[in-house]
């Protein structure tokens, strides 16, 4: 009888200790391999759509896989009431972005980087 206590108790340390050790290692693996897919294709969109966009893109490929990442991650990790809450709090980054380059943004620097 002693031997099943035991065994069961060690099964539940061992559980524990698993759950605090990995809570979040999805989240993480998921999201930043997110970023880390559209980061790449943010800095060669020039050669994807034929545009010169530049850092732009890599910026906003970032930006846009963020949102993504934390949208999928936080789904598997919490639910998608927060992952929902996550992914319209990264999209007003981006809009936040968007408008600063709108009023900081040189027009004589953009047209020399198209051809």
């Amino acid at each position: 009888m002693w031997y099943y206590q035991k065994m069961i108790i060690s099964n539940i340390i061992n559980i524990y200790i698993y759950n605090i050790t990995m809570k979040g290692f999805k989240f993480g693996f998921i999201e930043n391999l997110i970023v880390a897919i559209f980061s790449i294709i943010g800095i060669n969109v020039d050669k994807l759509i034929g545009s010169n966009l530049g850092l732009h893109g890599a910026l906003y490929g970032a930006l846009i896989g963020h949102t993504f990442s934390h949208m999928i991650a936080g789904y598997v990790e919490f639910g998608w009431k927060i992952a929902l809450n996550m992914a319209i709090g990264c999209s007003m980054v981006i809009i936040l972005v968007y408008i600063y380059f709108l009023f900081t943004e040189d027009k004589r620097e953009i047209k020399y980087h198209k051809h």
